[in-house]
């Protein structure tokens, strides 16, 4: 019994809004038709495109450098940091 409730409220949920659906839409739509048409927009989104072409060699070198050196959860001294996930075994503290 409870699962035809339930599709029965989807059902008139879906009819209602379908119906008032269609009108929000074509407001939504419009909204951002008439936000992708202003010059300033488009010319925002120009200089983003032109600055993430530019940044992205930098980015994959230091995400390769990054993959690279793994996570190991030490510091530049090879010495786990403080937290780590990882405690120090006792060949740690000899070495």
């Amino acid at each position: 019994m409870k699962k035809y409730t339930a599709l029965l409220l989807i059902g008139i949920g879906y009819v209602l809004g379908a119906r008032a659906g269609r009108e929000r839409y074509e407001q939504i739509r419009g909204f951002a038709n008439k936000v992708q048409g202003n010059p300033t927009v488009q010319q925002t989104a120009s200089k983003a495109a032109d600055v993430a072409k530019d940044k992205a060699p930098v980015v994959k070198e230091k995400l390769a450098s990054v993959a690279s050196s793994g996570s190991d959860d030490t510091g530049s001294n090879g010495v786990p940091m403080e937290g780590s996930a990882y405690p120090r075994s006792d060949s740690d503290a000899k070495g």
